[in-house]
């Protein structure tokens, strides 16, 4: 079992739209999923859930996919600390189950937070392209390093292929981040944006626009890197 989390400190970076779309797709290459939302504004809460759906802690439309709603999170996991998340993670019956858990963190550096990602076995950022994000991504690394979080790498959304200034700003980051930014690149597409005002991910919604097939291509790559 592997525990993952997409984080930045920086909303508005497409970051449980990732969550989302990459639970999907690890489903879908037979893994089994869960999502684990810490995230108040309960977004994945409610696209894996209807809103009329009371459980906290259940399976979803998807075959491998089950949701611990962010109230059922805050009740459970609230006041422990870390060794008895550990242990309850690792080795509760109910959770080793999953090849992976996915956390779907706010955007916020609490403590509370912190907490949850010193957990991961891997942290994903998802990065929009930018000065000011370019630069924000090394205070994310260095509290990853501090906590000795395991930063997986980060990966480009909503890349604009037809602005030259996302290139020149593609080879800054990579020249700050070297091998940690991932070679797939999620481009900026409506798609992305349409299938979750629908509840659906990119594949259920055009599953042959590049926006999908790059999040597929980007989930082979988590789980190369989770090897």
């Amino acid at each position: 079992m592997k525990i993952i989390t997409m984080y930045n400190n920086k909303g508005g970076v497409g970051k449980t739209t990732s969550v989302i779309n990459i639970a999907y797709s690890l489903g879908k290459m037979g893994n089994k999923v869960l999502v684990m939302d810490f995230d108040e504004q309960k977004n994945s809460s409610r696209f894996f859930l209807e809103d009329d759906d009371e459980r906290g802690y259940a399976p979803t439309r998807y075959d491998n996919i089950c949701i611990m709603t962010y109230d059922e999170c805050t009740k459970r996991f609230e006041n422990m600390q870390i060794e008895d998340w550990l242990g309850l993670l690792r080795e509760n019956k109910n959770f080793e189950k999953y090849d992976y858990i996915i956390f779907d963190l706010p955007p916020a550096l609490t403590a509370a937070t912190l907490s949850r990602l010193e957990l991961c076995d891997y942290v994903f950022v998802p990065i929009e392209l930018g000065t000011f994000a370019i630069q924000g991504i090394t205070v994310v690394v260095n509290t990853l390093s501090k906590i000795s979080a395991k930063f997986g790498g980060c990966f480009v959304v909503k890349f604009d292929n037809e602005n030259p200034s996302d290139y020149s700003l593609l080879d800054v980051l990579k020249d700050a981040l070297g091998a940690k930014v991932l070679t797939s690149i999620i481009p900026f597409s409506r798609v992305i944006k349409n299938s979750i005002s629908y509840r659906m991910t990119a594949s259920e919604y055009m599953d042959y626009m590049p926006a999908a097939e790059k999040y597929e291509e980007l989930t082979k790559e988590i789980v190369k890197i989770c090897e």
